[in-house]
């Protein structure tokens, strides 16, 4: 099953275990039989955001609440994105609810979104972008997040922020350990934190007046880690 809880929050819900139902999109008799409007130019509803279900360490099944449309939803555009930058790009179409991507890499990241087309060829909005994860080992350490920031410094909080980066293929990244070491220089980086999916932490062990330095590496769902972010420089101010 796919590890909600270290992914999203982009890692606060567990994905709850579910049977794959899916049909054909329904539409009335009539309106089929009679088909799309030359005139028609509604697009189909916003699709639900697709859940994933891991089939195996290589495919991926995918579900989603169907669209509806004035006439009739014909067909669903799967899209997927691997890596950074987020590229998405279309990786098939499924004339049902559901739709199993295969060829994937184990214990990889993939983020995925839907829309609905009509007869007529008017697209819905894009579906809610989803992250999923092939299950499985994989013995390529994630890579390093970049960007380390300070989004906020006070007296008692240091707020940091980073980018994620996801790989093609190999390890993604599951959590992060926020690292720390005490003045301008010198003195070594060591644990403060792990966290789960997100790109902000929130050090609150800092005193004022004082200089500290920060690092953040990438953990993957194995236990592989990532060399170490950018460093940032902070100085926490007076009370």
């Amino acid at each position: 099953m796919f590890p909600w809880t270290r992914v999203l929050t982009l890692a606060a819900a567990v994905l709850a275990s579910a049977t794959i139902a899916a049909g054909p999109v329904s539409a009335s008799a009539a309106v089929e039989a009679a088909g799309p409007s030359a005139t028609d130019t509604q697009p189909p509803t916003v699709p639900g955001p697709p859940r994933p279900f891991a089939l195996s360490q290589v495919r991926l099944a995918l579900t989603w609440a169907p669209s509806t449309d004035d006439t009739a939803v014909t067909a669903y555009d799967v899209f997927r994105s691997t890596g950074s930058p987020v590229i998405f790009t279309a990786v098939g179409t499924s004339t049902t609810t559901t739709f199993v991507d295969t060829g994937l890499s184990p214990g990889t990241i993939y983020l995925y979104q839907v829309r609905a087309r009509d007869a007529a060829g008017n697209v819905s909005a894009f579906s809610p972008i989803v992250p999923a994860m092939t299950p499985g080992p994989c013995t390529t350490p994630p890579p390093a997040p970049t960007n380390l920031t300070t989004a906020a410094v006070g007296p008692a909080s240091v707020r940091l922020h980073w980018t994620i980066v996801v790989p093609g293929l190999g390890c993604s990244p599951t959590g992060f350990d926020v690292l720390r070491a005490p003045g301008y220089s010198g003195d070594t980086f060591s644990p403060i934190a792990q966290v789960g999916f997100t790109d902000t932490y929130v050090d609150t062990t800092v005193a004022p007046n004082s200089v500290y330095r920060y690092q953040v590496r990438s953990r993957s769902a194995n236990g592989l880690v990532s060399w170490p972010s950018n460093t940032v420089l902070v100085v926490t101010p007076a009370p």
